[in-house]
Formats: structure tokens, sequence, C-alpha cells
């Protein structure tokens, strides 16, 4: 029973270390308002013709989270229970030279990271930032990438 139990643990080890390496593109940004843990994933962030950045985001939420309270009506018109929710990804396009920023994708993952809820947003507004808080983090870390400079680590 012993051998069975080793053998199961090494055929399992590659699957954990593939989730793991998955989770180390994603670099640590700051915390949103709510304070929750946000990251950017470095591994897609790609330019545009018009020289505009789409990158990933990922805000994983505290159990406690001002932002669950927020997310319940969603949740609800999909039937789901904002309970399963471990973390929220969006594709957003940055203007760095404009500073403004647009959400194109919401995507709702659970533990296991199977998609809950999927809302896409092509045609979303431009809204300007300040020069300061996440999106100061945000365009820090991607900007820079974006024009061959190696940003904060």
């Amino acid at each position: 029973m012993k051998r069975v139990l080793i053998l199961l643990c090494l055929l399992l080890l590659p699957l954990t270390g593939r989730a793991e390496g998955d989770e180390k593109s994603w670099r640590f940004v700051g915390f949103t308002r709510y304070r929750d843990a946000m990251y950017v994933d470095m591994t897609r962030v790609t330019e545009g013709k018009d020289r505009t950045l789409t990158v990933w985001t990922r805000v994983k939420p505290a159990p406690k989270s001002i932002l669950r309270n927020r997310l319940q009506g969603e949740f609800k018109k999909a039937r789901r229970s904002v309970k399963e929710l471990a973390s929220v990804e969006q594709q957003k396009e940055l203007d760095c030279r404009r500073e403004r920023i647009r959400h194109l994708r919401t995507v709702y993952r659970d533990r296991e990271g199977r998609v809950l809820i999927d809302r896409k947003s092509p045609a979303s507004l431009w809204q300007l930032v300040g020069p300061a808080g996440l999106w100061r983090s945000l365009s820090d870390n991607v900007c820079p990438a974006a024009a061959g400079k190696a940003g904060p680590t």
C-alpha cells in the first residue's frame, strides 16, 4: 500500500509543478481599494497597432472582501454563488501615453480555475486614470516592459 501511495505522489508531482509555473507569470501589482491583492500576467502583455497594450490582471478577493458583496447581484443573475469565487481575471487595454484604461473582458474563476462567469465588453469606453494609486503601479510594471525596459520585480 505504501508503494502505491508513493507511486501516486510521483505521478501527480508534475501536475503541481505545472500549476506553480503558471503562477510564476503573475507579478504582484498592489492592492485594490477593497484591499484585495492584484497581479498582472507578464507573459500575456501584447502591443496593438495603435501602441496600446492588452494585459491580463488577477484579483484574489479575501473571504470577507467588500468585492464579494458588490458581485452578489451578478452572481445571482448567473445562478452562481459568490462563495465559489476564487479569482477575478480582467483583460484590460492600456494606453500608457494618454494614461487611460478600458476593461475588455472579466472572467470569474473558482479554486480549480474553472470559469464561473465570462463577460466580454469589447466596446467599453476609455477611462482616464490618475497619476497615482494602482494605475501607477500597473503601468510601472507593464509600460516599461512594452518599451523594452525591465519593470520593477
